[in-house]
């Protein structure tokens, strides 16, 4: 029995998967240390005890940091009121790539799988809408005051 033509197929599907495996590696290197933890939403997207409603604007203090949670093609919560100096911590919790990026071009991460994270400390005031780049749709606010 040939056992050639019949691995052939299978190691070359096995090659692919870990060469795109080891390219996502690279991209989505990120800080590996959230400012907080995050928020946890179940999956039926309703938010758990102590998370805040996506509606409901989450504040924070000056030096603390901010969670912000990907989950169900989301941004939770999605508008945020934050000082100057707050460090905001993304965590991507589906099972899709997402991305944080400033519409306004302050900042972006790169594909972030799930439990990835991405830090951005915000230095300045204003406003800044985010989206995610594979989803438009994807869309909230940090305000910083």
């Amino acid at each position: 029995m040939r056992r050639g033509p019949v691995l052939f197929p299978i190691l070359a599907v096995l090659l692919i998967a870990l060469l795109g495996a080891a390219r996502l590696g690279g991209v989505v290197a990120q800080d590996a240390s959230p400012a907080a933890s995050p928020s946890g939403t179940p999956a039926s997207g309703t938010p758990s005890a102590g998370t805040p409603d996506a509606a409901t604007p989450a504040t924070a203090a000056t030096g603390e940091g901010v969670a912000v949670d990907i989950r169900d093609f989301a941004f939770g919560p999605a508008t945020l009121e934050i000082a100057v100096g707050t460090t905001v911590t993304w965590t991507n919790g589906d099972s899709a790539a997402h991305t944080v990026v400033d519409d306004g071009g302050a900042f972006a991460s790169d594909g972030l799988l799930r439990g990835d994270t991405f830090s951005y400390a915000f230095e300045e005031t204003g406003s800044f809408p985010y989206h995610c780049g594979f989803h438009p749709f994807m869309k909230a606010t940090v305000t910083v005051g």
